[in-house]
């Protein structure tokens, strides 16, 4: 878990660095960022939409780490809560390595790519956001039935432990319905063809599950 956790936060970090590198050359380096003729692109239209860039294809490598390693963790969390139950388990871990194979097809397409991120992966970028989506909503409805359900034994007997728990399922519930907002937003304006889109990805690595 601890490992987890460290391997979470140097890929999140990596990210935010490369985030940051983009940034710079889009609006700090170019002299002429300013002075751009009318009808052609800007340095910062350049550097987000150039997709074959290295520092976008590590920010899109960095991203799907974090993103399978997050719904891993949950997975984890999963199957410690229904007491190791290897059965529970195996419907989040399929979707798992189904994410992880549509992540590195999509990085491997930016990769080559020469089109908008809108037209270079396509379906591979709809099928991520799906999969995750629906790993965590799987994984979050039964670890807080689970805690629920112990819950309400525990409140019968009036323990102050049985209180606890329906405030963790609480936590648990609303956390992973701002991720899930944040998630169904990012496929809905990829498929508006809209760069809020980019907005909604940076916002949905860092919240919590």
């Amino acid at each position: 878990m601890t490992i987890c956790a460290i391997v979470l936060l140097v890929t999140i970090t990596a990210r935010w660095i490369v985030d940051v590198a983009l940034t710079f050359s889009a609006f700090i380096l170019p002299e002429e960022a300013y002075c751009v003729q009318t009808g052609t692109p800007n340095p910062a239209e350049i550097t987000f939409l150039t997709l074959s860039d290295p520092k976008f294809v590590a920010g899109s490598a960095m991203y799907v780490s974090s993103t399978v390693l997050g719904d891993g963790f949950m997975i984890y969390r999963l199957w410690i809560v229904w007491g190791k139950n290897k059965l529970i388990v195996i419907p989040p871990i399929l979707l798992l390595l189904a994410l992880a194979t549509t992540g590195a097809v999509c990085t491997y397409l930016f990769d080559k790519a020469n089109t908008t991120i809108f037209a270079a992966a396509g379906s591979w970028i709809t099928c991520s956001f799906v999969l995750t989506f629906l790993c965590n909503l799987y994984s979050t409805v039964l670890i807080a039935l689970k805690i629920f359900l112990s819950g309400r034994k525990l409140r019968k007997t009036q323990t102050e432990i049985g209180l606890g728990l329906s405030k963790v399922t609480e936590i648990l519930v609303e956390s992973a319905a701002l991720y899930s907002c944040c998630v169904i937003i990012s496929l809905v304006t990829y498929l508006m063809g809209s760069n809020i889109q980019f907005v909604m990805v940076a916002m949905v690595r860092i919240l919590p599950r």
